[in-house]
Order: C-alpha cells, then structure tokens, then sequence
C-alpha cells in the first residue's frame, strides 16, 4: 500500500507506520532532517562537486587499469595510456626525485593483468624508466623494416592521377 507524502511527516513517522516510500524520498527526507538539525546549530552544510572521485588506497584518485584484452590496438591505447599516467603525476606533484614512488605508483595504476606481464620481464632494481621502457618494449609494435620496404616497391600508381 502506497500512502502519500502529505501524510508522512518525518522520516520516523514512516517507518514507525512502514509506510511505503521510495528510496529517494526516503533519501531527501533525511537531508531535510540533517539541514534542519544543522539550522538549529547554526552550522552551515558546504558541500562541494568538483572534488575527484578518490579510491580506498589512501585517497589515491582513480585511474582505470590499462585492457591488455584488446591486442589489436595495444600499441596506441599503450602510449595515451601512460600519457595519461605523466599527467597525473604532475597534478599529484610528484617529483623527479621520488622515482620509487613513481614506480610503484605507475604499477599500481597499469592493473594487475599488466603487472603480471611486468612480473616475467623485471629485473632486480628497476627504476620508473627502466619498468616504463620495458612495458613499452612488449606492448608498441615493433616496426618490420624489410616488409615496409617490400609494401612499399610494390605500390603503383592509380591511373587519372
């Protein structure tokens, strides 16, 4: 049974009557409650839109792990990618000093199937460099000189140009 707003008085009122409510009604009647208790303080509620969305790994900001699924266009999506990594890390502020956290930073951001590639080519100090060039080593194509070479004796003019 459905009874409408106008005959629910607060939040207590309807579940005391377990009245039937939507979860948004039941989610607004609650901040009415908070800034109404608020008012009564005198205690303003600020509230702010444009704060990133932060992860639960010490309110590092999210970052979506690279798809080594899709190897079809690895080599572009591979280089936007940690393109994408050298931005954060200026807005982070991190330094050129601090190339262990870097490191650790940017593993933890490729995703674990990456990392798991990254587990076969490591070596025993490894720097963010050396990790990132090796990455890069397995995931741009590399580039085969005698068949572009052979593509391109074989290319002929079209006619009426």
């Amino acid at each position: 049974m459905y009874i409408p707003e106008a005959e629910c008085s607060s939040v207590l009122d309807c579940v005391t009557k377990k009245i039937n409510i939507t979860s948004y009604q039941l989610y607004s009647r609650v901040v009415q409650l908070n800034v109404f208790l608020l008012s009564k303080q005198n205690i303003t509620l600020a509230t702010r839109t444009d704060e990133p969305k932060q992860t639960k790994m010490g309110g590092l900001p999210e970052f979506p792990d690279f798809d080594v699924t899709d190897i079809s266009n690895a080599g572009p999506r591979w280089k936007k990618h940690t393109t994408r990594f050298k931005n954060l890390c200026v807005a982070m502020d991190l330094k050129a000093e601090a190339v262990e956290r870097k490191k650790a930073l940017f593993l933890h951001y490729v995703g674990p199937a990456v990392y798991d590639i990254y587990d076969t080519l490591k070596a025993e100090g490894d720097k963010y460099k050396e990790v990132r060039q090796k990455l890069d080593d397995y995931f741009i194509p590399k580039c085969n000189a005698d068949f572009e070479r052979h593509v391109f004796r074989k290319t002929l003019q079209l006619e009426g140009m």
